[in-house]
This record gives structure tokens, sequence and C-alpha cells, in this order.
């Protein structure tokens, strides 16, 4: 007599990115408000800076060159990434289809957190660095 195997649950809708990192794609039927707070979330702690909002607003009006690009010093180079992070979460929020209504990008939380951190890396205190990491 044949054996039935259970079939697997279907696996989560993922994807990867350059570096590895794996993203959840966001339901089709979220409202606009909830796939913006779930895209913004995967770019943490970026998501925080002030420059990530500057980025997600910079795609909207077709502006593509980081203003922070070449900066050498720790809070600069911490801008630009967060800047790069903004443009690319406003790029996948209106391939969703979502960019007709697309808000600014609210800090979660306060920025002063990831300037201490790169305060804190340039200076090589890691325990300080670990410290703005959970305030």
């Amino acid at each position: 007599m044949p054996t039935t195997q259970a079939q697997p649950a279907t696996p989560p809708r993922i994807s990867f990115t350059s570096a590895g990192a794996v993203r959840r794609r966001p339901p089709v039927n979220q409202s606009p408000a909830d796939a913006l707070a779930a895209l913004a979330a995967e770019y943490a702690p970026y998501d925080t800076h002030e420059a990530f909002g500057e980025g997600f607003v910079a795609h909207q009006r077709g502006e593509y060159r980081n203003p922070y690009d070449g900066r050498t010093d720790g809070r600069g180079q911490v801008a630009a990434q967060a800047w790069d992070r903004g443009l690319e979460c406003a790029a996948r929020y209106s391939r969703l289809g979502h960019e007709a209504d697309a808000p600014a990008v609210p800090p979660r939380h306060p920025a002063p957190n990831l300037d201490r951190l790169a305060d804190a890396l340039i200076a090589g205190d890691v325990g300080a660095a670990l410290r703005a990491l959970v305030a």
C-alpha cells in the first residue's frame, strides 16, 4: 500500500538582497500605512535617521544623487547609508503601487542613537556603541 506524505507548508515569500539579507515581501492587500511601516522596519536602525526620510522624499521627487556621498566623517557616512536606504525603501514602496499616496517617512525612534553609535565606533569604544544600540 503506498504511503502518503504530507505536503510541506508553503514557505513565506522572501527575497534576498545583494548582501544576503532576507527581506519578507509584504502582502499585496496591506494598507499603504502598514506596507510602509513594514518596509521601513526592514531598514532598522537606519530608518530612525533623518537622512532616511530625506532619501525617501528624494525618490518621490526624482532626485537620485546622495547629498552625503563622499563624506569621510563617521556621521556623514552613516547619513549617506541612511539616505541610500531611504531611497531604496521608497523605490520598493512605489513598486507596491502606493507611490501616489506616499507620505514622508517619520522616524520610529529618535535619531541621536545613531549619532552616539557613530561617535563611539569612531572612538573605538565598544561599550558605548552597545549602549547606543539599546538606548
